[in-house]
């Protein structure tokens, strides 16, 4: 093994034998956390920079913080800082940018991750609104982007057997389809039609 492996950032190099070192030490770490244990997870992203953000190891954190904010008692979206909220929007769409190359199409992976991405998204806005910190017009603008979401969850999760968490999120889904369309026909009724 007498490859390097080369930065694409700042052209360091170390060899195979590091980078293999580098894995075993982060996997060891990784194991040592709680799945659902998201300040750990959270050292152990930052303390990680010597691994690209769609290194294996990275998008595994990346998935249990994803799915742990939001989800986990104590850490339901209302109770969660913005910050955070808008770190697992972030996560959301770094995670779909890896799944167009390594599982490009139809997934349950990629449905679940717009399920999450759509719950911190809708979340944020919907939050914002309410708090007079965003216009109607990008509210709706917000509602569009949350519609598509949910679309490509559903679209995503459609072969998934009854008994599964994943047609569970279809359903619920499916659920928000119809609630997006309303909201989004109210208010493109009730919104001033801008002028050309």
């Amino acid at each position: 093994m007498n490859s390097v492996y080369r930065c694409e950032e700042c052209s360091s190099e170390i060899s195979a034998l590091e980078a293999e070192t580098k894995e075993k030490e982060l996997t060891a770490k990784l194991e040592n956390c709680y799945r659902n244990d998201t300040v750990a997870l959270e050292q152990l992203l930052a303390e990680s920079t010597d691994f690209h953000i769609n290194h294996f190891l990275i998008l595994i954190i990346k998935w249990l913080l994803i799915t742990s904010w939001g989800r986990e008692k104590g850490l339901e979206n209302v109770v969660l800082p913005e910050e955070t909220l808008e770190r697992k929007v972030v996560f959301c769409r770094q995670y779909l940018s890896a799944l167009d190359v390594l599982d490009p199409g139809l997934s349950h992976n990629r449905g679940l991750t717009l399920w999450e991405l759509y719950s911190a998204h809708t979340f944020l806005i919907n939050k914002r609104f309410q708090e007079e910190r965003l216009s109607p017009v990008k509210f709706l603008d917000g509602l569009k982007e949350s519609l598509d979401m949910v679309n490509q969850a559903a679209w995503c999760l459609q072969f998934n057997p009854e008994n599964t968490s994943e047609y569970k999120v279809r359903q619920l889904a499916t659920t928000a389809q119809e609630n997006l369309k309303k909201t989004i026909q109210f208010f493109s009724t009730v919104l001033p039609v801008p002028s050309q």
